[in-house]
């Protein structure tokens, strides 16, 4: 909530502080919709398709999904699919609001930062938080970013310990506290394996921040959503087509990598060179049309090799869980409406907001003092909401 409050206030008056939309367009150092290094619209156009689509995809699988669907019904579980759709609209928009005001202003970040290099551009946030912003905003930003890191990261981790330890490592022998200990070594693993990506990332200087994330989704990310979203749709496939596809969506992965340079694509089709972007755009989209056209190709063949299975209890286990998909819940399976997390969010939100509140001494303005507080009354907002549904929960319980 915090994180989300500093982003529609600083967005909100990042918009403002360039004096609307229009003057920020007209200002803008090159075209506002193309970018830097951007002569060919197709290139774009090809890249904001497959982007959507590889979004798509890793969004709605059986992995992620969960974070929309943990709900005490269906009805709820619709609204959280349509809130987190919502915002995947306005989050974007509002992050890059401040980026493009500072383009706008004509700022040399390398000059601001030149500690960091060819990556100056990736300051444009931190420039307009630092500059523009009140006093205290920077630091709020950053306690509220680390923050919302070390949350999903946490979820991932414990997610990723119990589908290996479930899906993978049990066996009828084992014990729950067998589980729980293997889990935890999983669970170590697994973030120092996610450390030694992240330092990974860190070394690579000739890449953009912002295209190195999107080619380890594409190229990591991607082969293992394949087959989590198309394995609750396509229902004949033998038991080996999930971890096949991943394995062979990480061989699509290397092949593109290694084997597929853009820049020789001009001269088969004679046409000129390629920019260091629209290079970048054109092996990021290619690579995700492998994904979607080959590593997908890959799960949907392997119904050929599909046989009825002979285990009279996995059938029944499949045949089950398929017709439970296709089910709505009964009254008896939805849980009864609890207003204790609501009310402890809410308790806790109000108790973020009086936190907050002296910031406003640091204000050296009015201005300041009214965006501390709009984020302050953001939060305080959010957690009267949750008192009141709480309240409004407690109502409609049965006696």
């Amino acid at each position: 909530m915090l994180i989300l409050a500093i982003t529609l206030v600083t967005g909100s008056y990042a918009l403002y502080a360039s004096g609307g939309p229009v003057e920020m367009i007209s200002d803008f150092p090159v075209n506002f919709w193309l970018g830097r290094d951007m002569s060919m619209v197709g290139i774009l156009g090809f890249w904001m398709a497959v982007i959507l689509m590889q979004q798509t995809v890793s969004t709605n699988n059986a992995i992620t999904c969960y974070r929309f669907l943990v709900t005490r019904n269906e009805r709820e579980a619709q609204r959280a699919a349509l809130l987190a759709g919502v915002l995947f609209v306005i989050g974007p928009v509002l992050w890059f609001i401040p980026p493009w005001v500072a383009a706008a202003w004509h700022v040399d970040l390398a000059v601001q930062y030149p500690q960091l290099g060819e990556q100056a551009t990736n300051a444009a946030y931190l420039y307009f938080v630092e500059r523009a912003m009140p006093a205290g905003t920077l630091g709020l930003t950053l306690a509220a970013m680390l923050a919302a890191t070390i949350a999903p990261m946490s979820a991932a981790l414990n997610r990723n310990a119990g589908n290996f330890i479930r899906n993978v490592y049990q066996r009828p022998g084992h014990t729950e506290p067998q589980l729980m200990k293997v889990g935890r070594l999983f669970t170590l693993l697994n973030g120092f394996l996610a450390t030694l990506v992240a330092w990974w990332m860190a070394q690579q200087t000739e890449f953009d921040f912002f295209d190195l994330v999107l080619m380890i989704s594409s190229m990591l990310l991607l082969p293992m959503s394949i087959p989590a979203m198309l394995a609750v749709l396509v229902r004949r496939t033998p038991d080996w087509a999930g971890w096949s596809t991943v394995a062979v969506g990480g061989l699509v992965s290397a092949s593109m990598y290694l084997g597929f340079n853009p820049v020789v694509l001009p001269e088969w089709l004679g046409g000129g060179a390629f920019s260091p972007r629209e290079a970048g755009d054109l092996k990021f989209a290619a690579t995700v049309l492998a994904h979607l056209t080959l590593t997908s190709g890959y799960f949907f063949c392997t119904r050929l090799f599909y046989r009825p299975r002979r285990n009279p209890r996995r059938m029944l286990q499949l045949r089950a869980m398929f017709r439970n998909m296709c089910l709505s819940l009964q009254p008896a399976e939805m849980a009864r409406a609890d207003p204790l997390q609501a009310r402890q969010l809410g308790a806790l939100l109000f108790g973020l907001c009086i936190l907050l509140l002296p910031l406003l001494w640091l204000a050296e303005d009015p201005q300041g003092l009214w965006l501390h507080a709009a984020i302050a009354l953001t939060v305080g907002a959010a957690g009267l909401a949750l008192r009141r549904l709480a309240r409004n929960d407690e109502g409609s319980r049965p006696d």
